[in-house]
């Protein structure tokens, strides 16, 4: 039987302190679809692919400001 490969992730924690963010504005990413997620039994993680998304984005927009 083969097994089926899981993507790379994390937890909120471990994503919020990567980034410098509280867990609540984690959640609030989350909350507000700025930032997937998925359930692991009872445990939100994150996909290495959608945090390197979410970094792609937050930092267009930090560049797009100064504009």
């Amino acid at each position: 039987m083969e097994r089926k490969e899981l993507p790379r992730s994390s937890k909120v924690s471990d994503f919020a302190k990567r980034h410098s963010i509280s867990i609540s504005g984690v959640y609030r990413l989350i909350r507000t679809n700025q930032l997937k997620s998925f359930k692991v039994n009872n445990t939100i993680r994150i996909a290495e692919k959608d945090e390197l998304y979410w970094l792609e984005t937050a930092l267009g927009a930090e560049q797009g400001q100064g504009e």
